[in-house]
């Protein structure tokens, strides 16, 4: 029977699923409360047992001195027992907030596709990452995920419709008559006519 299992169809896993790193995240959350509550206790049991006589000394002679060691050595304790928590929570949020942001942008292209499937959306994004200025890419970015690629296929459209009316204007040239003699006096006052 176990065999049955194992030669089933498997659903295919997505790419932009978050189930793992927020049971992570929360699991970290959840250690930093209680981390964050016994710190202090735990801190002073650390201290006790690992201060030195010199320390003794400094506490009596510099106070000052003692509160920098004691400072640094809170600062210590500190980053091993919950900086390092914290610093991999901010990394599981990012990692969470990215994959959801690109499962948005997935979905949007999904539907995108359904609603326009004659559209090449290869040659879309082609046109999206090589032919739009920084400016427009980023007026696009700022977009909902669900309007990013109507937008962006408005203005594919747009482009390719006009890119075949345009044509080179040259500015016109001029016709006129040269100076008149009036003015050919004044050009002989310029400095350069007169050399």
């Amino acid at each position: 029977m176990p065999q049955d299992n194992l030669n089933a169809p498997q659903e295919p896993l997505n790419e932009f699923d978050t189930s793992a790193q927020q049971s992570e995240l929360d699991a970290i959350n959840a250690e930093l409360e209680q981390l964050n509550a016994l710190w202090e206790n735990n801190f002073s049991e650390h201290f006790a047992a690992n201060k030195t006589p010199e320390m003794d000394e400094l506490y009596f002679e510099n106070p000052k001195a003692f509160a920098d060691e004691f400072q640094k050595m809170q600062n210590v304790f500190y980053d091993e027992q919950i900086g390092s928590k914290k610093a991999r929570a901010g990394e599981l949020e990012s990692e969470i907030a990215q994959k959801q942001q690109f499962g948005a942008i997935d979905g949007a292209m999904k539907e995108f596709q359904a609603a326009h499937p004659d559209v090449n959306v290869n040659e879309l994004m082609r046109f999206f990452s090589e032919e739009l200025s920084p400016k427009k890419v980023a007026e696009l970015e700022a977009l909902p995920p669900q309007e990013i690629f109507e937008a962006l296929f408005a203005l594919y459209q747009s482009t390719m419709s006009d890119e075949p009316k345009k044509e080179k204007k040259l500015p016109q040239q001029l016709s006129g008559v040269p100076s008149s003699e009036a003015g050919s006096a004044r050009a002989a006052d310029l400095p350069f006519s007169r050399i």
